[in-house]
């Protein structure tokens, strides 16, 4: 990246944002459903979910040396508490940061205690929404125990993959699970985090179908289900993809104007949570480009720093009281922008069917946002299609949404071509 031309590369932001807005006023409305959720074998999950850390085990201690290629297996170990009929592990394996450095990372790994099929498992490669971004997060430490990171994420989501007779692999992502640099909303290192789990997988089991794996995301995963379509093809080829689903992905803020009218919110806001979290990650990936001191006041690279060490999901928000300007200064580094744009995916490069999800109650991310993103992957020609829920907000989508994404997923394992919700198809 040419991090001198810095104009440069917030005028190409704010002309694709201004873009997507446009397309997204205009274009021709994607198909709405107004039905509520009516969830049958789980509540709605809550507006906060809980998210108590758990300890992290010496099991996850970072190996002395990583021997092998990206995607190579490292070491598994069970979880002892897993649910009847569920055999569950939790794993650790070689990816790549967004720099390409290997780096070990694990995953929470499931599968049906069924016989598999005669060509093996299908495989959803999942990608979680924010639980933190620190170790104590991650999903694998303690799935099936309340209140924990990853139990919301195991029993409003994950559980009802293994009942459509799915095997699935859900990574817990750099510096989650095992120790690294805070990494928050960074689509490459999420795409080559999952798809290194999927090898890693490959290399493991018999019992899994190569030609059939599907990316699953909400929320921040909803940015990792997109981003795992996008770097597919350059990163790990050999991994087709039956389809990506993005369930209210998180997209990055993309202009100055955006995030700087959060910043200047008088009141205490959930925001400050995320903001807070990808401040201290980008700047520490690219300290020369996004000095901390930059970027967070003192009392946020102390305070909030140390609220975001602490703790995860809700409970970190608990802890961020005061108004998001006293933890993040303006203005707003220029190379925020630029970083922005590097993480920004832009088509056409997919090949991948995608199907996007979005309730347009969503109190997390904006969802004209997202549907000027479908309107703008339609613009440059990538077909694409689209769930919108009326009344549902940034989680009960999840569950409103569960009969359409079944239906989609099982449609492309099944080898039926995707639909295309785009105006000029």
């Amino acid at each position: 990246m040419n991090w001198s031309a810095k104009s440069t590369g917030i005028v190409a932001i704010v002309v694709v944002v201004v873009m997507t807005v446009v397309l997204g006023l205009t274009a021709t409305a994607i198909p709405v459903d107004q039905a509520e959720a009516t969830p049958t074998d789980v509540a709605v999950p809550p507006d906060a979910v809980p998210s108590d850390s758990s300890p992290v085990s010496a099991w996850y201690e970072n190996p002395a040396e990583l021997k092998g290629d990206a995607g190579t297996f490292i070491k598994s170990q069970p979880i002892a508490d897993a649910p009847e009929g569920v055999e569950a592990y939790r794993m650790m394996y070689v990816s790549e940061d967004v720099h390409n450095n290997e780096i070990a990372v694990t995953a929470l790994v499931l599968f049906p205690k069924t016989p598999a099929p005669p060509e093996g498992f299908p495989l959803i490669a999942y990608g979680h929404g924010t639980t933190g971004s620190t170790p104590q997060c991650g999903l694998s430490e303690a799935p099936f125990t309340k209140n924990t990171p990853g139990f919301y994420v195991y029993d409003v989501q994950l559980r009802q993959l293994l009942d459509q007779g799915y095997a699935v692999v859900a990574s817990d992502y750099e510096n989650m699970g095992t120790k690294g640099t805070p990494m928050y909303l960074m689509g490459k290192t999420q795409a080559q985090n999952v798809l290194d789990s999927v090898r890693a997988i490959w290399e493991t089991r018999d019992d899994v179908d190569h030609s059939r794996t599907m990316a699953y995301g909400h929320s921040q995963g909803g940015l990792t289900a997109l981003s795992t379509a996008y770097y597919q093809q350059s990163y790990a080829p050999e991994i087709p993809l039956a389809g990506s689903v993005s369930l209210a992905p998180g997209l990055s803020p993309p202009v100055p104007f955006a995030l700087e009218a959060v910043i200047k919110n008088p009141e205490p806001t959930g925001q400050t949570s995320f903001t807070l979290q990808l401040a201290r990650s980008w700047s520490a990936q690219f300290p020369d480009q996004l000095p901390v001191e930059e970027m967070t006041t003192e009392y946020g690279r102390t305070v909030g720093f140390q609220a975001i060490e602490d703790y995860c999901g809700s409970s970190i928000k608990e802890h961020l009281d005061k108004p998001m300007n006293d933890y993040l200064p303006l203005p707003v580094p220029d190379s925020f922008y630029e970083l922005s744009q590097f993480n920004t995916i832009m088509p056409p490069q997919y090949e991948t069917p995608v199907l996007l999800i979005q309730g347009m109650q969503d109190e997390a991310v904006l969802p004209a946002a997202n549907i000027a993103y479908v309107n703008y992957m339609c613009s440059q020609g990538v077909p694409i299609e689209a769930g919108i829920w009326q009344t549902e907000n940034h989680n009960g989508v999840t569950v409103a949404s569960r009969d359409m994404v079944n239906d989609w997923m099982a449609a492309r394992f099944d080898g039926e071509p995707a639909g295309n919700d785009c105006m000029n198809r």
